[in-house]
């Protein structure tokens, strides 16, 4: 359930180009980078380039020792544009 929400992304430059008739020069550094799903090249987001990408499975790695310790599970998992918005439910024991 939860290994739906773990793809692998990356971080790909945001490069500009000049719009037609307007030169040829590139941009290579627009200041922006895109984030893109490894599995399916989705760009999920655009983001700047001090934005400090954080996945979903390094969130779970430092989360669920955490949750399974206070005897929570996963009762549901929903991923929203291809991935780019995550949203976990868990239930704990009382």
């Amino acid at each position: 359930m939860i290994e739906q929400s773990l793809f692998p992304v990356k971080e790909v430059p945001a490069i500009g180009i000049p719009l037609v008739g307007k030169g040829t020069e590139t941009y290579d550094n627009t200041g922006y980078k895109f984030i893109v799903r490894e599995d399916t090249n989705d760009v999920l987001s655009c983001v700047s380039t001090e934005y400090q990408l954080v996945t979903n499975q390094e969130v779970m790695d430092k989360a669920l020792p955490i949750i399974e310790r206070m005897k929570g599970t996963v009762d549901e998992v929903k991923t929203f544009s291809q991935g780019a918005r995550t949203n976990w439910v868990f239930k704990f024991r009382i």
